[in-house]
């Protein structure tokens, strides 16, 4: 793909953004660049596994928040007890 070059050699991150983007666009990428399920999480990820099914930014800590809170959600004793 061809970029604008200034003068020194470099290529300004918005015109890089938009290659990339043009990039993902074409080559049907795009589907991979997804953003967290964590409703407090603003983090967007590049989703690198094998079937595309990631859901979180980091396992580590919105998935494990999300997967905390569903357990003790389900650990709660329902009204009807």
């Amino acid at each position: 793909m061809c970029r604008a070059v200034s003068s020194q050699g470099r290529v300004s991150a918005s015109e890089t953004a938009e290659t990339s983007t043009g990039e993902l666009v074409v080559t049907g990428e795009s589907t991979r660049l997804k953003r967290c399920a964590e409703q407090a999480c603003a983090w967007v990820f590049w989703d690198v596994s094998k079937n595309r099914s990631r859901r979180w930014c980091s396992m580590r800590v919105c998935g494990n928040r999300a997967k905390a809170r569903r357990y003790a959600a389900r650990q709660e004793p329902s009204a009807s007890d």
